[in-house]
């Protein structure tokens, strides 16, 4: 498996990594995927106590548990030969609505609009004034 590179910190454990890495390709959050990997491991779902008992070490001391890293294991292989769909997870697929539609374009203008207004301006104030010599 090709490692990836890592640009801001470079002190990850693998097993952390490896939890980051598959909650965010199944587009999951961590505790979400300890919940799975548990339900797997063990038969049952777990209540959210007992997953919490697993959960804080990891987040404060890097501690994944073996399931977790045996989850891990299991969605890398399925991932490596292209066959990691998060139905198989029991993750259900959200569709975006027509509501998240309408508030994804309207974000997208309100964004695109700020910019435009913040170049003008700059260049305006550019025009204006001189900040940085030499000005002609």
């Amino acid at each position: 498996m090709r490692t990836r590179k890592r640009h801001f910190d470079e002190n990850i454990p693998d097993d952390v990594q490896g939890v980051l890495d598959i909650s965010a390709v199944l587009g999951i959050s961590e505790f979400r995927l300890f919940e799975i990997a548990y339900r797997l491991w063990f038969g049952q779902a777990g209540d959210e106590a007992t997953i919490e008992g697993y959960f804080t070490p990891y987040m404060f001391n890097d501690v994944v548990p073996p399931w977790v890293r045996h989850f891990i294991a299991r969605a890398r292989e399925h991932q490596s030969k292209g066959r990691l769909d998060p139905a198989n997870f029991g993750i259900p697929r959200r569709y975006a609505s027509a509501d998240d539609i309408k508030r994804g374009r309207l974000f997208a203008l309100t964004l695109a609009t700020a910019m435009i207004v913040l170049l003008l301006l700059a260049q305006l104030a550019a025009d204006k004034y001189c900040l940085f010599p030499p000005c002609y």
